[in-house]
């Protein structure tokens, strides 16, 4: 596979490959600043103080990324990351299983998950940021509907046996089932639900506060009194009068993959017939999000050819409009975007800050700079049927493919 480094270029997880695993030509680099890394290493002796040494080394240009293979021959592969608890990768297959980079099976609840429609299954994995031993998942059950369930370890092993229901969510389709969810900066669980499936928002959730479906949910999954979670207090609609007090953002169709960087929160919506997109918004529980679903699809309108891109107003009764994303691109070029992660790889300091994203559809991964969106690129191309990032513990990022390859992203320079 030959890289692609292009600047200037501008869910339902459809489970078809539309490309293949040629790759194409490498195009030039923009200028960019040379780097430098700085390592500093204190020496000590019986008979001096501790003395600093400090080697400064400037890197080659960067030429472009490539992707080298970490693991293959996974089932159904959708999410890589590091188990903080060992330290070593894990991979979700949508079966119902997590499996060590090895291949060796850490964890399985088979019996339990509805893998039947190309869109259901074990989804997403989230450990506790204080205790490395709790673990969250998100699955589809033999009957369709969403499952979100805390497990824990014992004895060091992950144990199916311990699951915690958190909540359930009908599910009146089996495709937009969302499936990721994430702690963020704040400590609390944010969870990506789409709007119900089928198209054209069949089932009227997109716009409803009142329903889970179509929203991104926000709490804390500590038990309170007779509920299994907490509802944060600083939750937008905590009080319930005005929607479900879960409910964090509504006007998502099937955010297939979301992270988190610093204060800012990255949305990857999958589109329906048209454009696909990414948008970025402020991690802050007092900015109740509405992304636009099915009013809008991107930034176009949707179910009409005039659209309302009003939001509601704010407390004091500021107008607030739907969120425009910072990005997107039409069927022309892809047909399924998945999100992605932020890059802060050490051996790749010149783009450091940039969040990549890709396509299903084509195998291309494309990425920017921070929250405005700057430096549209294009990084790769052709390299499969992209389902999800990962971040390593060496901060390298890795790229998952649906039909169960697990590849670094390296420079080449």
């Amino acid at each position: 596979m030959r890289p692609v480094f292009v600047f200037g270029l501008g869910l339902a997880l459809v489970m078809v490959a539309c490309g293949g695993d040629d790759g194409t030509a490498t195009t030039d680099l923009p200028s960019l600043p040379a780097t430098t890394t700085t390592t500093s290493v204190s020496t000590t002796s019986s008979s001096s103080p501790p003395a600093a040494t400090t080697t400064t080394t400037t890197l080659a240009p960067l030429q472009g990324v490539d992707v080298e293979l970490v693991a293959d021959g996974f089932d159904s592969a959708v999410w890589v990351g590091p188990d903080p608890g060992t330290g070593g990768l894990l991979v979700l297959e949508r079966r119902g299983r997590i499996l060590g980079i090895d291949g060796g099976v850490r964890f399985d609840i088979d019996a339990r998950v509805g893998s039947g429609s190309s869109e259901q299954g074990l989804l997403g994995l989230a450990f506790h940021p204080d205790d490395a031993d709790k673990f969250y998942v998100n699955y589809t059950d033999t009957g369709g509907d969403t499952v979100v369930s805390e497990f824990r370890r014992v004895d060091g092993v992950m144990d199916p046996s311990t699951e915690r229901v958190l909540f359930e969510v009908a599910q009146p389709a089996s495709n937009h089932n969302g499936g990721n969810l994430e702690f963020g900066p704040d400590g609390m669980l944010y969870v990506g639900m789409g709007d119900g499936g089928a198209s054209n928002d069949r089932f009227g959730n997109g716009q409803d506060p009142f329903t889970r479906l179509g929203s991104m949910l926000r709490l804390d999954p500590a038990p309170s009194g007779d509920l299994p979670y907490t509802v944060p207090a600083d939750n937008p609609l905590a009080g319930g009068e005005d929607g479900d007090p879960l409910v964090y953002a509504i006007g998502l169709r099937n955010p297939w993959r979301f992270t988190f960087d610093g204060a800012a929160l990255y949305v990857a919506d999958v589109g329906q017939g048209d454009w696909e997109e990414v948008s970025v918004v402020p991690a802050d529980p007092f900015f109740a999000d509405n992304f636009g679903w099915p009013v809008l699809e991107g930034s176009n309108c949707f179910m009409a050819s005039s659209c309302d891109r009003s939001a509601g107003t704010t407390a004091d009764g500021s107008p607030v409009d739907m969120i425009q994303p910072v990005v997107e691109y039409s069927h022309a070029e892809g047909c399924s975007i998945t999100g992605g992660v932020v890059m802060h790889d050490p051996t790749i300091p010149e783009l450091d800050g940039f969040y990549v994203y890709g396509d299903f559809c084509t195998g291309f991964v494309r990425g920017f700079f921070g929250p405005a969106g700057t430096g549209q690129s294009e990084l790769l191309t052709g390299v499969g049927s992209i389902s999800s990032f990962g971040v390593d513990t060496d901060g390298s990022v890795l790229v998952v493919t649906l039909s169960g390859s697990i590849w670094r992203i390296v420079p080449l320079r």
